[in-house]
């Protein structure tokens, strides 16, 4: 499990330390403090071994630009003149993977005006960038290269050896991914899911894949099973966060952006209380960002009737400040249950 981690020149984030991480780390604060770029940069250290993580990232932002662009993009304020450092410790072992651009030897050359007419001036061209892992504060290891194509693509140079790194999981806003219930289903563990999903489909019998195209099904009782999308926003979140839990492995990371998206809050309390059992007994660790007052209620509510989950969970209030330096401030359980209560809007 992460304990710590840290970022540095990654996105909206030019520095940032997160401590007391948990099983459960809940993300607050005001629009663009750095909650969604935290969640980004866990991705990007956690996908050591997958050389197409930044274009990933890009896609899950919905970013239509050049590949060239799409790398500085990944650079806080697109100045990739300062490399990318994104440190987590692990069981008490430290490992950063550290992003850095090279540059050929070929100069760009631009035309300036000078005092005394026309000058020639040049500068060096980016032709990519390098990923390192470096692990206990010791070398470099080349973990992979994207480079600038001159078709205008991004070129991947993975290098021949694995690494070790936690199994993740990434479930943006508006991203479809039926692979995990497919998973669930193949191996005959439709039950726990069903059960997962009962608080927010109570007429729920079975799940299942069918249909022509292969879609997710829900058997309600009814004369034929639906596709899950006709079902409430609500649902068809909450089944999309559950089954990436159930079908993570032990050990494995699983982020959530707004992870209370379209859920009624009818159902926050249970859907909290199921998610940090889930996480619990699974052994997965969840990162998960929301902006919702009443989902935080509840999620204390749910806190305050289960003793034994509240070890689990930290919520995390971010605050930008000057030059775009994040302070996280955790909230172990007792101090989020006196901010509930005192109308401290941690959000």
């Amino acid at each position: 499990m992460i304990t710590k981690l840290q970022v540095a020149n990654f996105r909206g984030i030019r520095s940032m330390t997160l401590d007391a991480l948990k099983d459960v780390n809940v993300f607050v604060g005001k629009n663009n403090c750095g909650k969604t770029s935290a969640l980004e940069a866990l991705f990007f250290w956690a996908c050591v071994n997958r050389p197409d993580a930044a274009i990933i990232l890009n896609h899950l932002r919905r970013l239509t630009s050049s590949a060239s662009e799409l790398l500085t993009l990944l650079f806080h304020n697109s100045q990739h003149e300062s490399p990318i450092e994104i440190s987590a410790e692990v069981n008490g072992v430290k490992t950063c993977i550290r992003a850095k651009t090279f540059i050929s030897e070929t100069k760009e050359v631009s035309i300036s005006e000078g005092v005394n007419g026309q000058q020639l001036m040049s500068s060096p061209k980016m032709d990519g960038i390098k990923v390192f892992i470096i692990r206990n504060g010791g070398k470099e290891e080349l973990c992979y290269s994207l480079t600038l194509q001159t078709n205008g693509e991004i070129g991947i140079n993975r290098v021949p050896k694995q690494l070790d790194a936690p199994d993740l999981h990434y479930l943006a806003v508006h991203y479809k991914d039926d692979n995990s219930i497919g998973k669930i289903i193949a191996a005959n563990r439709e039950p726990e899911i069903v059960e997962a999903l009962k608080p927010f489909a109570p007429n729920i019998r079975n799940i299942k894949i069918g249909g022509e195209n292969k879609v997710v099904l829900v058997d309600e009782g009814r004369r034929i099973s639906l596709p899950l999308e006709l079902q409430g926003d609500g649902v068809v979140r909450a089944t999309q966060i559950f089954s990436k839990i159930l079908a993570a492995d032990s050990g494995s990371i699983v982020l959530i952006d707004e992870i209370d998206n379209g859920m009624h809050a009818s159902t926050l309390k249970t859907f909290w209380k199921t998610l940090v059992s889930l996480a619990q007994e699974k052994h997965v660790q969840i990162f998960a960002t929301t902006h919702s007052w009443e989902s935080l209620a509840m999620l204390k509510g749910a806190l305050e009737e289960n003793e034994t989950l509240q070890n689990f969970v930290s919520v995390i209030n971010f605050v930008r400040r000057a030059e775009d330096n994040i302070n996280a401030y955790p909230y172990d359980y007792p101090s989020f249950r006196d901010a509930v209560e005192s109308d401290i809007d941690i959000r």
